[in-house]
């Protein structure tokens, strides 16, 4: 189930079935002004697909919270990563 927020261009994604564990990837370098956005399931609607980590610009006094799964009393719900 995917629902669009009043207001916002985020979405809400919530989906039954648990998502697979994470990928163990090798960890790409990145330079002193990018920080590494690891990888994560999506759900395309019908199952879950692998978005790679890739190398970011570092945002001046932010630091990047990792988008992550939670489950809830309706199912899996996707919390977007964002710099903070």
């Amino acid at each position: 189930m995917v629902v669009k927020e009043p207001n916002r261009s985020n979405q809400i994604v919530v989906v039954q079935k648990a998502p697979p564990a994470p990928k163990v990837v090798k960890v790409k370098r990145c330079g002193p002004k990018k920080v590494w956005i690891k990888g994560h399931w999506k759900w395309n609607g019908r199952k879950y697909v692998w978005k790679n980590g890739h190398c970011d610009r570092k945002r001046k006094g932010k630091s990047w919270a990792s988008g992550h799964w939670n489950k809830t009393s309706n199912g899996y719900k996707w919390n977007s990563g964002h710099w903070r």
